[in-house]
């Protein structure tokens, strides 16, 4: 398998401070765990913004490069209470938005992380306001971001639920053009907008996604211009399996790579038992291996599941019996 590029943050010119690009705000904005600093001037901020946006503006003395000690103290101290309700937030990202974004010292985005150093997981957004606005303007000026599609790869693939995939208005936003639906329960809503591939499998362990992983690469193939939503009922389970086996496919990354790429840009993915088992059985057909250990304890997944959703049955009879740790064996 090839290494999953995506999952190094990328930095700065100097390597000083870690960047994020516009597809991983927008995810996060859909969440609690950010806290976002937009330090273009007051006017700025109220001509245009972004939800839950703190407008924290850049001036001079609070490059901490000057040699003027006191205008620095001064910039620190005023700045005091929100470096420490910064740092005691251990979950949530800090994210520095500036007009444009550019990578260097005097951009006052790179001036205001300097000065929030010692916060936790910090970031400056690549092309600031301006890039993203211009990418995502259905985002900008919002209260909340219902029925968003998480973005997977960017102008290409996106992650959503039922919700995202009956939002007109949204979809149109994002300029999807192609809808893949791996679910039984949730009807082509816009058939005569998008071109549909419905893959018609309930949220079942014994439900064989595998059969259909073909059928679904070649509705995903990239073209020009084409741009795929994957969705099922909660954007959880089957839809999120697809993506991760489409992604070993087309990518050649391990299962693991895959797996934790779509986990960092929609969180609350979960494949039940009898899909992890069917995803370490294709990665095995592809590369010889699975790396289902670095992702899961299946036994342990398998017990919850079991205990939650079917007490009474015997899970092994339901996905197939297998040897669980010659499945997880890296080798």
């Amino acid at each position: 398998p090839v290494s999953c590029p995506y999952l190094e943050k990328k930095k700065t010119s100097d390597g000083q401070v870690s960047v994020m690009s516009g597809s991983e705000l927008v995810n996060l904005m859909k969440g609690r765990d950010l806290i976002l600093v937009d330090v273009r001037s007051p006017k700025e901020y109220k001509s245009q913004r972004l939800m839950k946006a703190i407008n924290l503006p850049a001036t001079p003395e609070m490059a901490v490069t000057k040699p003027d000690a006191k205008a620095v103290l001064q910039s620190v101290a005023r700045m005091g209470k929100f470096v420490l309700r910064t740092r005691t937030k251990e979950r949530k990202k800090t994210v520095v938005m500036s007009a444009d974004g550019k990578d260097g010292p005097e951009d006052p985005a790179r001036i205001i992380a300097d000065v929030l150093s010692d916060a936790k997981d910090l970031y400056i957004l690549d092309g600031g306001f301006k890039a993203f606005s211009q990418q995502y303007p259905m985002a900008v000026g919002k209260i909340s971001l219902p029925w968003f599609p998480s973005v997977l790869l960017e102008n290409i693939l996106f992650l959503g639920s039922e919700d995202d995939a009956k939002h007109l208005a949204h979809l149109e936003g994002f300029g999807i053009t192609h809808i893949l639906n791996v679910s039984s329960d949730v009807k082509n809503y816009h058939e005569n907008r998008f071109k549909y591939l419905r893959i018609n499998l309930p949220d079942e362990v014994k439900s064989d996604l595998r059969a259909h992983f073909q059928k679904g690469f070649e509705f995903l193939k990239p073209e020009k211009g084409k741009r795929v939503l994957i969705h099922c009922h909660q954007g959880v389970s089957r839809s999120s399996t697809m993506t991760i086996a489409y992604l070993m496919h087309s990518k050649q990354w391990s299962l693991s790579d895959s797996y934790h790429f779509v986990l960092a840009r929609r969180p609350e993915i979960r494949p039940n038992p009898g899909f992890w088992k069917q995803l370490a059985e294709f990665e095995i057909q592809l590369f010889g291996k699975t790396t289902i250990d670095d992702c899961i304890d299946l036994e342990k997944e398998i017990e919850e599941y079991q205990a939650k959703n079917m007490p009474d049955d015997d899970l092994g009879e339901e996905i197939g019996e297998h040897d669980t740790d010659g499945l997880c064996s890296r080798s």
